[in-house]
């Protein structure tokens, strides 16, 4: 199970993105991660564990920007911490049969 949210906004969103990942709160995750734009440039913290575990590396290590998107997972058997990859300022869903079922 995934809790995701987006958004675009006037304001920072970072903050934004953890209280609504707060809200979004279940047992039973293992991480949480959010990415934001800000001058086109694409930037992402994620953290193991529960969601304070990334609010204290946002304390740490802030993202700046208007718009992003963040989640919480919980990984499957034999599955990596985090479903994506970021090069360059661009992200891609790894694997994408995920990705089709979500695009439906």
């Amino acid at each position: 199970m995934c809790g995701i949210v987006g958004v675009l906004g006037d304001h920072e969103v970072a903050p934004i993105l953890v209280e609504a990942l707060r809200r979004l709160e279940y047992r039973g995750y293992d991480s949480a991660g959010i990415a934001t734009i800000n001058s086109g440039v694409l930037d992402r913290r994620r953290a193991v564990g529960k969601l304070v575990n990334l609010s204290d590396l946002l304390v740490h290590e802030p993202l700046a920007g208007k718009s992003g998107i963040g989640h919480t997972r919980r990984a499957n058997a034999n599955e990596r911490t985090s479903p994506y990859r970021f090069s360059g300022g661009r992200c891609a869903q790894r694997d994408h049969r995920k990705f089709q079922r979500l695009a439906r």
